[in-house]
């Protein structure tokens, strides 16, 4: 779902459930939304409906994983889409929002400030290359190497990386978790400053990985769900006989694997 559609939705809770004098929504429904009975001991919060009230702020609040937020302000007429990888706590966006109206009717245009903010908008579509570091000379001992795990908390079977191809990517394996074939997918590894990223088709998820050697020994992999959010760390850390995984995520959530080169 796209920032503009997820607008859309403001929108149609800004206008009580109407769009384009058609009503899609119960009044009932949305009056709910707007005047909702279920109290959150949390900073004085409501909720109803799948929306969240703060009363001392006149706002509704849908709110997704990792602070994805639709934002309604119905007294200063304005909905605002938040999307990113952490989010601010949803009282400080609304301050902000509330601050920056300042003016009870429409402002002249200034063509200069909406050329720079075109100017953002479309550099913010283009990833830009980070700063590429040395190659390990360990990636010629551990390229085309298969790394075996036990059962673990993500069912992590075994992990092969291919780091000196013209097309570098990684292959994991993992434990099937209903008795049925194990999954394999293979993941484009970027090693050039930009990330390679994976067809939707295999996981229904976009995803973009790169690679780069923080230490002779270690290899740090930053892996971004593109259509989520999440962002997540993951150091390997090769020794003489295996290779020790080290995981954290934007979430909090946190795993150590330790995995053996097969024979």
């Amino acid at each position: 779902m796209l920032p503009r559609d997820m607008a859309k939705i403001g929108y149609l809770y800004l206008h009580k459930g109407e769009w384009e004098g058609r009503r899609l929504l119960s009044k009932q429904w949305v009056d709910r939304v707007f005047d909702p009975q279920v109290a959150v001991p949390y900073d004085s919060l409501r909720y109803a409906n799948g929306w969240w009230t703060v009363p001392k702020l006149r706002a509704l609040v849908a709110v997704g994983l990792l602070g994805q937020y639709i934002v309604v302000l119905p007294d200063l007429d304005i909905i605002t889409v938040v999307t990113g990888r952490g989010g601010a706590p949803v009282s400080r966006v609304i301050g902000y929002l509330a601050d920056a109206a300042r003016s009870s009717s429409s402002i002249a245009s200034n063509e200069v400030a909406a050329s720079r903010l075109r100017d953002r908008v479309a550099g913010a579509a283009i990833e830009k290359a980070t700063p590429v570091k040395p190659v390990s000379k360990m990636a010629q001992s551990v390229s085309g190497k298969t790394y075996q795990f036990g059962r673990n908390a993500i069912q992590l079977k075994s992990l092969r990386l291919d780091l000196l191809a013209a097309d570098p990517r990684y292959q994991a394996e993992y434990y099937s978790r209903d008795g049925g074939s194990d999954l394999v997918v293979n993941v484009p590894l970027g090693l050039h400053g930009k990330f390679g990223v994976r067809p939707i088709q295999e996981l229904d998820e976009l995803r973009g990985v790169k690679a780069e050697w923080i230490r002779e020994n270690v290899l740090l992999l930053t892996y971004r769900s593109i259509q989520e959010g999440l962002v997540v760390n993951i150091e390997l850390v090769f020794g003489d006989h295996g290779v020790e995984v080290v995981t954290e995520d934007n979430r909090g959530f946190r795993l150590r694997l330790t995995g053996t080169a097969a024979e």
